[in-house]
């Protein structure tokens, strides 16, 4: 008579239970399986298990390294967007000050303006008078020429700061992401996740 194999299967609930195999037959005395071959068997799958939960500890390592490496990385990009965000606001304030030096020197370059139109009109005035006012209209005219090439690069510097923020945010975003997918994943997988 063959020898019957026993192995192990998992119900619907998840325990395991020993099963012979071969046809159903009654069973007689050479078709009982001895104690020594369930001890066999239950020790084979008691290994099988040590080793799945040794892989499943060992990704468990790998995925928690892997998200307390994103946290550090997540914490690196909040404090760099907390510093540009700060750099941004003092550039603004930057700009501002440099939009209203710019409007207070347009007023004056118009005032000049006109005084130079009600000098060139007046014939009282001397060549002398005339060619001073013509020389304070040109000095002005370039202090406003200065302070616009100057506000169009704080313009420009303002740009590419926003451009850099947003980037850190949307990188920011991602690994917030990550973070989720992988405790999800893990939980999903019957580990406890705990933030830290």
């Amino acid at each position: 008579m063959p020898h019957r194999q026993a192995y192990v299967e998992r119900d619907r609930h998840g325990r395991e239970r020993l099963v012979l195999g071969g046809g159903r037959r009654r069973s007689s005395s050479a078709d009982r399986i001895s104690a020594g071959e369930l001890l066999t068997a239950a020790q084979a799958r008691i290994q099988t298990l040590e080793i799945e939960l040794g892989q499943l500890q060992t990704r468990l390592s790998f995925e928690q390294s892997g998200q307390w490496n994103s946290r550090r990385e997540r914490d690196r990009l909040t404090a760099e967007n907390y510093q540009l965000q700060g750099q941004l606001q003092v550039q603004v304030q930057e700009v501002t000050r440099m939009e209203d030096l710019l409007f207070d020197e347009e007023e004056r370059n118009k005032k000049l303006e006109e005084k130079y139109r009600l000098m060139k009109r007046s014939r009282s005035r001397s060549r002398s008078g005339s060619s001073e006012y013509r020389r304070a209209y040109e000095e002005k005219a370039q202090e406003v020429e200065i302070l616009r090439v100057r506000l169009a690069e704080k313009d420009e510097i303002l740009r590419l700061n926003e451009g850099r923020l947003a980037e850190k945010d949307r990188a920011l975003r991602e690994k917030n992401v990550t973070i989720s997918y992988f405790k999800d994943y893990l939980q999903t997988h019957g580990f406890r996740v705990q933030d830290r």
